[in-house]
């Protein structure tokens, strides 16, 4: 599978709840493509969903790293929300 076709994979693997597969599908999509937001995000998101924080963690700086925008983008519709 290429990084696309992972990406979608853990997408649908996170909607129908199956996070530790996810967690696998995301995983191949970074080690595929390192420089890949999305699939850094999604191993984030899934390792939130498990309580794996730290791994969590790590992969939050990593999608932090590869897209600043991303996070950015993310904290400002949380922040809107909050306040609304």
């Amino acid at each position: 599978m290429d990084v696309g076709e992972l990406i979608e994979k853990a997408r649908d693997q996170r909607r129908r709840e199956r996070y530790e597969e996810a967690v696998i599908s995301a995983k191949a999509a970074t080690v595929q493509d390192t420089d890949n937001a999305d699939g850094w995000w999604l191993l984030a998101l899934n390792n939130i969903s498990l309580g794996r924080k730290e791994a969590a963690l790590e992969a939050l700086k990593e999608t932090n790293d590869k897209a600043p925008s991303m996070l950015a983008l993310i904290r400002s519709r949380l922040h809107r929300g909050a306040t609304a």
